[in-house]
């Protein structure tokens, strides 16, 4: 676990292009760390270190808590290095760094009890998997099998879900959102996946737990970004919009991006070396109009994103309420293309890279095979007709 001692001191103030600068310095040891990995299900504790010591992982946590409130843009910036450079580390810093914004959300007291005594602390989420609550005095006991929590290995809180045991007078069961201590849950060791393995998305279990009222958000609240925290935090951007117009499932989508670049970057490097047997010249052409035919792909998808994130910021300072529908609809649809075209150019790309990819352990492989569990969780039928509730990540 990182050392307080080692991070940047809680006090500095860091600009999002010195939090670049810190990131970048970060890729050659993910790069070299690929495989470890993998091979651990779950980031190496030096990725995790040298995340907490660059303080990249607080970009859009609330400055009065010892983040930098830096901007979203920068946040998908550097998850696109990050993944550029190791896909299960893009991934999980997507995840975890977003989640500052996510806390933001909840009461004074809980973002006292989350980062009061330590400002590193992190928090995973499992928000597609919902438990069960019954209220009781003063809060909830809660119950649940949370699966797909990435990074949880190195974080203290779950963001939950779960519905009312019983319906109310209308019928339906009310949804609410937790911050469980991670230290009362029971980690499942289920995560033996094809893609993705690095990121350690393990399920968390708990029974009856008593979450005080302070620690849970309607699911109104949650999604609306209206919770108590939010008039702490009024003074940024950053915790202004709802769920529906925000960047956290972008950033998800930008970490396939960034799988689709170090694909890429690998072709690029690789070119004399791919194709079947002795690649006669034409089949070299082919070969590089492939290459071409990849990098715009990736170029279209990371502008998409990086377009859509300051269509969110302009909408956040200019206090959008409500936040348009056109905006959403737009949040939506470029998560859903920017990861296909991610998808499709890691796919043309291992193509045309012959019979060297099948192998374990080449680049190109790992990264076919975690584009498409990235477009696993980021794709799926009617994310563009029906717009975003934004409640996934």
């Amino acid at each position: 676990m990182p050392q307080p001692s080692t991070v940047i001191a809680m006090t500095e103030r860091h600009s999002a292009a010195d939090l670049m600068e810190r990131g970048l310095a970060l890729r050659a040891g993910l790069v070299a760390r690929q495989q470890e990995a993998e091979q651990l299900r779950r980031l190496p504790e030096a990725t995790m270190q040298e995340f907490h010591d660059a303080g990249i992982l607080r970009v859009i946590q609330p400055m009065a808590f010892g983040g930098f409130e830096a901007d979203f843009i920068c946040q998908v910036d550097l998850t696109y290095e990050m993944a550029r450079a190791c896909g299960a580390s893009g991934w999980v810093y997507a995840v975890l760094s977003a989640h500052g914004a996510m806390i933001a959300n909840f009461s004074e007291r809980a973002q006292q009890q989350v980062w009061g005594e330590n400002p590193l602390a992190l928090a995973s989420s499992s928000l597609s998997s919902i438990g069960q609550f019954r209220r009781v005095d003063g809060g909830y006991l809660v119950r649940g099998f949370w699966r797909y929590s990435s990074g949880c290995d190195y974080c203290a809180y779950l963001v939950a879900g779960a519905d009312a045991e019983e319906p109310d007078a209308s019928g339906r069961r009310p949804r609410r959102r937790f911050l469980v201590p991670i230290a009362q849950l029971e980690t499942v060791d289920d995560w033996h996946v094809m893609g993705l393995a690095g990121t350690g998305s393990k399920s968390l279990r708990g029974e009856e737990l008593f979450i005080p009222e302070w620690m849970s958000l309607t699911d109104r609240e949650f999604l609306d970004n209206t919770g108590p925290g939010r008039a702490l935090h009024d003074h940024c951007h950053l915790y202004r919009l709802s769920r529906a117009a925000h960047p956290g499932p972008l950033s998800l989508a930008m970490a396939g991006v960034g799988i689709a670049q170090h694909a890429v970057d690998y072709c690029t490097a690789q070119v004399d070396r791919m194709g079947v047997g002795r690649t006669r010249a034409a089949e070299r052409d082919a070969i590089r109009h492939d290459i071409a035919e990849a990098t715009t792909e990736v170029d279209a998808a990371r502008l998409l994103i990086r377009r859509t994130v300051g269509e969110i910021e302009r909408a956040g300072k200019a206090r959008a309420d409500p936040v348009p529908r056109a905006l959403v609809e737009l949040v939506a649809r470029d998560r859903h293309f920017a990861t296909l075209y991610a998808l499709r150019a890691t796919d043309r790309l291992f193509r045309a890279a012959g019979s060297q990819a099948l192998f374990e352990g080449n680049e190109l492989q790992r990264c076919l095979r975690d584009i498409h569990a990235v477009a696993s969780r980021t794709t799926r039928l009617g994310a563009i007709a029906g717009g975003s509730t934004g409640s996934e990540v």
